[in-house]
């Protein structure tokens, strides 16, 4: 990044633990924009971080988690629609309103688009991701 000094806004393309290996300069003004805090006081989210660390000793990333909640709201409605076929389940996926997952709220628009999901920024102090609450 030789004689790069703006910041860097990103969504979850750099949305990885790789880019920890950076140093501290390197990863100063980094800003990542996500859908998953790992430190969120929900429920849900603390079982599974909790669960997590326990099996693979580690901490869960935003593609673990929105694998997590793929599977259980996709099991979800295969239980509620009594079916496993795609033409029974699709639609049904799309009435889902604030389903409780890892990453938070869940409601489908008709189109199928996820709306009203809580943001997380991501920064990098001491080669740790720090969380914060987007309003």
């Amino acid at each position: 990044y030789k004689g790069f000094s703006q910041p860097i806004f990103s969504g979850d393309g750099l949305d990885t633990s790789t880019i920890l290996t950076l140093n501290e300069k390197q990863s100063k003004d980094i800003y990542i924009v996500s859908i998953f805090n790992p430190d969120s006081s929900n429920d849900t989210t603390l079982n599974f971080v909790k669960k997590f660390r326990e099996t693979y000793k580690k901490n869960p990333d935003i593609w673990s988690s929105q694998g997590y909640d793929c599977l259980k709201l996709i099991a979800k409605v295969m239980i509620d629609a009594k079916s496993c076929d795609p033409r029974i389940v699709a639609p049904q996926l799309k009435k889902i309103e604030n389903w409780r997952g890892v990453t938070g709220n869940h409601t489908f628009l008709e189109n199928g688009d996820v709306t009203g999901k809580q943001h997380t920024l991501k920064t990098i102090q001491n080669n740790k991701f720090i969380y914060k609450d987007i309003k």
